[in-house]
């Protein structure tokens, strides 16, 4: 059994991209193929060929028609190959007739190219053992026809141009699938109850659609598979789950941008493994349950910008695997827990809310935090001295309370620090001029290249982009990675007495201090005055 290892007489480099493992390791061998000087690839005639990944190659015409005679190829895999031409079979050309022959494939990626047209239902009834389709990133369109396909279990489509409703009977026409990733199209209309048929379903993936209607119930009460639900950036409403829920082995559950109301369900406590929880953005209401506290596996809470109230649950205290918590944008009141301070949290965000009283010794053994956002909201006392301590402290945001007192030389240990916002507070003393030795000078450069030089106010909402691989494992395959990188950073700076929004990945290259409206004496840049 072989596997093609492409290699290009003009590029040294190896392109070689696994395909799944559906052959141990012990029972491969590879073959290399070289080309020309031109670039022009080479093939041998392989009739018996069954494994071929040629990713990042650019493929040409003789190379198509020679892929087309390995008529017992098992699993192909052309990303990224620069390939263009429509997909319906009834158009012709050499894209659907290079794939008309095989009658075998179990595992096909064609996905980041350029091909056009429908969906290929022509595929996957020549190939009746077909389990991993992935089109991903390219060009295809037009309302989804899926025929009946018993053996499908993933299915991959993400980054195209589908739009109208998705198929109501999607769930009895693929009853095998592990994986659906519909993601960034334009599907409207309601998700199909008949997705609960899937009862193998552990990961449906339908962000940035305009689907709008309710999660149905069907869904969460049968659907018992299932690890990853990602419904984020649609228009759905109402209530997040009834009571019917039995997604108990949920690890991903990303719900933000949309429109649901009432509170957080009592039911989701069942989900233990939680890791990842999103429910930003919404109409969500009612108080912070403190069942929360209890996942210990809970690494990520992004709640921002919902109607949330009373205090941060003193449960949160148990947090043991937290790294980013987001609360910002609500109607949060009370005092931070003093003994919240989860040694592997990494980003803070708590800003517009109503929360008081002094920040005591909440995060102060926080050791690999990256960002603390607790602007706009009511604290007083001192800036503790233990933030001296955080050695990763980058950003630092603590604009519009009541904070008092001098601003602690201990922040001139922090040799991270490149954005600092104490303005709209108490303040007084003497500005320490070693805030001016830290990293705040390191990018200078690059600031002034993106704003001009007289940046004196920068706020960051949301500073980072949290990045979480998600493997799903099925048949010594791995058939589904899904990433938290779909959490864009939000930029508010003003200059001059105006404010400006950036949104992008941004805050790598800022840097800046302000210390504006307080009573301090002194100088670090060019003002201290409103």
């Amino acid at each position: 059994m072989l596997i093609i290892r492409v290699v290009l007489a003009d590029d040294s480099s190896h392109h070689n991209a696994e395909v799944p493992d559906l052959v141990p390791d012990r029972e491969r061998s590879s073959e290399s193929a070289s080309g020309s000087g031109s670039g022009f690839l080479y093939l041998p005639n392989l009739k018996n060929l069954k494994y071929l990944s040629m990713d990042y190659t650019s493929l040409d015409l003789g190379v198509l028609q020679r892929i087309g005679l390995m008529t017992s190829l098992e699993a192909l895999s052309l990303v990224n190959c620069g390939l263009q031409g429509t997909l319906l079979l009834e158009v012709g050309g050499v894209i659907p007739k290079f794939l008309y022959h095989q009658q075998y494939l179990q595992f096909l990626d064609l996905s980041n190219n350029n091909l056009t047209g429908g969906f290929p239902n022509w595929l996957m009834e020549n190939n009746t053992e077909l389990q991993y389709l992935f089109l991903a990133n390219n060009l295809l369109g037009g309302y989804l026809s899926i025929h009946s396909h018993m053996n499908l279990t993933t299915l991959d489509i993400s980054s195209n141009s589908f739009q109208g409703h998705i198929p109501k009977e999607v769930g009895e026409y693929l009853p095998s699938l592990e994986t659906l990733n519909l993601s960034r199209n334009h599907f409207d209309g309601s998700i199909p109850s008949s997705i609960g048929d899937m009862t193998s379903l552990r990961s449906l993936d339908l962000f940035y659609n305009n689907l709008s209607g309710e999660i149905p119930e069907h869904l969460a009460e049968s659907c018992t598979s299932l690890s990853v639900l990602v419904l984020s950036n649609n228009k759905l409403g109402g209530k997040i789950f009834s009571t019917k829920f039995n997604l108990t082995i949920l690890m991903i559950l990303q719900l933000n941008g949309n429109r649901f109301t009432g509170s957080i369900p009592d039911s989701l406590s069942k989900a233990s493994d939680l890791a990842v929880l999103c429910l930003g953005d919404n109409k969500l209401s009612g108080t912070i349950p403190s069942w929360l506290g209890n996942m210990s596996g809970l690494g990520v809470v992004i709640m921002p910008n919902n109607h949330f109230e009373g205090p941060v649950p003193l449960e949160f205290c148990q947090f043991q695997s937290l790294e980013v918590l987001n609360l910002a944008e609500n109607n949060l009141s009370g005092g931070l827990p003093s003994c919240s301070s989860p040694l592997s949290i990494t980003h803070v965000h708590l800003s517009k809310n109503k929360l008081q009283g002094q920040l005591k010794d909440a995060f102060f053994n926080s050791l690999s935090l990256v960002t603390l956002d607790l602007g706009y909201n009511r604290f007083d006392g001192s800036i503790p001295t233990w933030i001296g301590g955080l050695s990763q402290l980058t950003y630092l945001i603590l604009s519009n309370n009541n904070l008092g007192g001098d601003v602690p030389t201990q922040l001139c240990q922090l040799n991270q620090l490149r954005l600092v916002d104490l303005s709209h507070n108490n303040l007084s003393g003497y500005i320490p001029p070693c805030l001016d030795f830290t990293a705040l000078h390191s990018s200078d450069h690059e600031v002034a290249s993106l704003f001009g030089s007289d940046i004196s106010y920068l706020e960051v909402a949301d500073p980072f982009r949290s990045i979480i691989p998600y493997c799903l494992v099925g048949n010594s395959a791995c058939t589904s990675t899904l990433q938290m990188d779909r959490i864009e950073e939000s930029v508010e700076f003003t200059t001059k007495n105006l404010s400006y929004s950036y949104h992008g990945k941004v805050l790598t290259y800022m840097s800046g201090v302000d210390l504006s409206c307080n009573k301090l004496t002194g100088k670090l840049f060019d003002e201290n005055a409103c």
